[in-house]
């Protein structure tokens, strides 16, 4: 008796897997291949042609709708079916037209967005969220993680087998190393407990298990987000645990959302959008996210720079220009009613002495700016071993040295003044100018924010517009500069991007122009006034 014929989705599968193909793709491929045969009442895919397989794609968009991505998928896998499995390389195939996709803005949420969504979530599928906004991975990527995948002491993440099968690092967020590390316990203390009760195994990668078969109980290659219930498999007999499904994350998002008030559609895919755009708005280089994202083509990455820009890529309209008087003053445009950044002591920057605050914030408020600088998760970006060997961490002493009561109660405007960068009441930064020549009119400004989840957000260019132009207005200042580490990339890229030029100074010309100090490890980015509206948000 001749052994049974294999059946056309049989051949399928094992030509995607000879490919390596992900299961994922396996699984659409078999779906796309099922629905054009019951399109075409189950006739066999090798007596339909041409016409069959563009009228199983036009009725997918007329009759059903689908976007343009569906139905291209839908058209890879019939050219699969036909050219590898079937073996029919008609010439009709490469006539067939794709759908074309239309250009679409990702969606974004703020970081305050963000955060909202993810504190109105709790559980296994919190972290999950935390990780896809942390590290920019997709969620399968993020589900497919293994506890051999994290590196707590690196503060690293290997993404293996990602899309197009390419493995990449990316960083693990420094606040998410402890509740990482607890999962870890978890995952192992699940494990132990499998393992006593004769389960613990888990799927492996390729013929991995054939050539390690133990790996399979190894706690190495478990899961890092398991699933709460085993499942027998159908090829070995095994009780198995699989990673947690994509739908509980996936329907875990979308009710934060709701309940966090947000209006945008959010998916797990939006945090990776959110982790690439929030990158790029921080100063980091696109060639850093293309790396993190995983993305072959850096013109993939470029979606993402929308948000570098201003509306217009970046043009100003010429209605900002006119003073409109507003119609209707109980109704204030939304920018009015939204929290604003502005500096103590008061939104238009005063420079009129308030000696009551002085007094009784003085302390608090210099207590607060010396953490930002010298005990920040910032400070190793700004000065301190290892890359200032040459800017050691100041210590209190020195701080209150370098600056004095005059900075904080307001007493000698005409030297030199610090003030707080406040949103919706909340100290996020610092802002000060110092060496003040209003003969000549320069001013030299220092800036440093209250942490790494205060940056990218545009309070640092607002705050320096308000500063200027106060200083202009009452000293005539037309001149600013602010003078970081050459080391200090970051910080350079920002100020750069918010309107400061390089200046190309030798040490000795900036002891000429600024007077004495040591220029050794400082650039000169330079501002001219009445260019400082031209600061742009960071």
């Amino acid at each position: 008796m001749s052994p049974a014929r294999p059946t056309v989705l049989t051949v399928l599968i094992e030509r995607l897997r000879l490919r390596h193909a992900s299961p994922r793709t396996i699984a659409a491929y078999r779906g796309w291949v099922l629905r054009y045969m019951r399109f075409h009442r189950g006739r066999h895919p090798r007596d339909l042609g041409e016409r069959d397989v563009t009228g199983f794609l036009s009725a997918l968009a007329t009759r059903r709708s689908v976007a343009a991505a569906t139905q291209n998928q839908a058209l890879a896998a019939l050219l699969f079916l036909y050219r590898e499995v079937l073996q029919q390389p008609f010439g009709w195939l490469d006539a067939l037209v794709r759908a074309k996709r239309p250009h679409r803005t990702p969606t974004v949420l703020s970081r305050d967005e963000a955060r909202r969504v993810i504190e109105a979530m709790d559980g296994t599928e919190r972290l999950v969220a935390m990780v896809l906004y942390g590290t920019g991975a997709r969620l399968g990527e993020a589900l497919s993680l293994r506890v051999k995948d994290v590196d707590l002491d690196r503060y690293e993440v290997v993404i293996r087998r990602g899309k197009g099968g390419r493995d990449r690092m990316t960083m693990l967020p420094e606040s998410l190393r402890s509740a990482i590390a607890a999962q870890l316990n978890h995952v192992a203390e699940l494990h132990r407990r499998d393992v006593a009760a004769g389960r613990g195994s888990v799927m492996l990668p390729d013929a991995f298990g054939t050539k390690s078969p133990g790996a399979a109980f190894d706690l190495r290659w478990q899961w890092l987000f398991p699933a709460t219930r085993s499942y027998v498999d159908s090829e070995t007999g095994r009780l198995m645990r699989y990673h947690l499904h994509h739908a509980a994350v996936q329907r875990a998002v979308v009710a934060a959302a709701r309940r966090a008030g947000v209006t945008k559609r959010v998916t797990c895919h939006t945090f990776r959008h959110s982790f690439a755009t929030h990158l790029l708005k921080a100063g980091y280089d696109i060639r850093t996210v293309q790396e993190l994202l995983g993305h072959r083509d850096v013109m993939t990455t470029m979606i993402y720079t929308h948000v570098l820009n201003r509306g217009g890529h970046g043009v100003r309209s010429p209605l900002n220009g006119l003073d409109i008087a507003r119609a209707r003053a109980e109704s204030p445009p939304i920018a009015d009613a939204m929290p604003s950044t502005h500096l103590t002591p008061g939104p238009a920057l005063s420079l009129e002495l308030e000696k009551a605050r002085g007094e009784r914030h003085r302390e608090q408020d210099r207590r607060a700016v010396y953490q930002w600088l010298a005990q920040s998760d910032l400070t190793p970006s700004m000065m301190g071993l290892p890359d200032f060997p040459d800017s050691p961490v100041p210590t209190w002493e020195e701080f209150c040295g370098d600056y004095g009561p005059h900075f904080f109660d307001g007493s000698r405007p005409e030297v030199g003044r610090s003030f707080l960068i406040e949103v919706a009441g909340e100290a996020v930064g610092h802002v000060n100018y110092d060496g003040l020549d209003s003969g000549r009119g320069i001013a030299e400004l220092d800036i440093w924010l209250r942490s790494s989840a205060d940056c990218g957000l545009g309070y640092g260019p607002e705050a320096l517009r308000a500063l200027t132009r106060s200083l202009h207005e009452a000293f005539g200042i037309t001149e600013f500069i602010l003078r970081p580490s050459r080391r200090n990339v970051r910080a350079i890229h920002a100020y750069t991007k918010a309107g400061f030029s390089m200046l190309p100074l030798t040490n000795e010309e900036q002891a000429k122009v600024y007077g004495a100090g040591d220029y050794r490890d400082t650039v000169v980015l330079h501002l001219r006034w009445p260019t400082t509206d031209a600061i742009r948000p960071g």
